[in-house]
Formats: C-alpha cells, sequence, structure tokens
C-alpha cells in the first residue's frame, strides 16, 4: 500500500488525479474501509500536495481546470477538510468532483 501511495504523485506528469480514483483503490485494492480508507485517502492527497499538485475541479464555461479555493492553506489542513468533506457527504467523488492537478496545468481566465 505504501508503494502505491508513494507512485501515485507519478501520475501528476501525465493527467490529473480524481479523487474518485484514489477511494476505489483503498477499498478494492486494499479493502480498506472506515478509519482505515479515511487515512489511506488522507495520505494519498497529502503525497498529491507534497508533489506539487493543487485541488481542482473542471471550469464549467471553459475547457480546463480551476483551482477549488474551499481547499486553502496548509497541505495538512487541505488534506483533513477533503477528506472530512468526503465523509461526511458534502464532497462526491466522481468525475464531476475534486481532482489534483499541477498550477502549470491551470486555466487562467481573466474576468
Amino acid at each position: 500500500m505504501g508503494e502505491w501511495i508513494e507512485r501515485l504523485p507519478n501520475e501528476l506528469d501525465v493527467d490529473a488525479v480524481g479523487l474518485w480514483q484514489i477511494i476505489p483503490v483503498g477499498e478494492d485494492s486494499f479493502g480498506l474501509s472506515g478509519t482505515e480508507l479515511e487515512y489511506f485517502t488522507y495520505q494519498c492527497i497529502m503525497a498529491l500536495l507534497r508533489r506539487g499538485a493543487v485541488p481542482v475541479k473542471a471550469a464549467k464555461d471553459y475547457a480546463g481546470w480551476i483551482a477549488e479555493p474551499t481547499y486553502q492553506g496548509s497541505h495538512e489542513a487541505a488534506a483533513y477538510k477533503i477528506v472530512s468533506d468526503w465523509r461526511d457527504h458534502k464532497l462526491v467523488p466522481d468525475h464531476d468532483g475534486l481532482w489534483f492537478w499541477l498550477p502549470s496545468q491551470l486555466v487562467l481566465r481573466e474576468n
């Protein structure tokens, strides 16, 4: 499991990583549930944030990603808030949900 978490940020060289990709691996590949699954998810998010990824969502009116301002702050605080929101059903891990991507890949638009 540790090796999988360690390798996860390598995906950022190719594509964004969705929360919807992380949670099923913990459940299906490692048989985790409850607090063990929450901790696994937290560790995965921390690995992505340490690599420089930021929480993002797909832009609604143009192609690209936008930073999700809800999850700003220290890596630890952001990861904790993401896991808490997921656990409390405020954040749904699906294709339209939260992803992690490098700032260089974000689309910036002026208002």
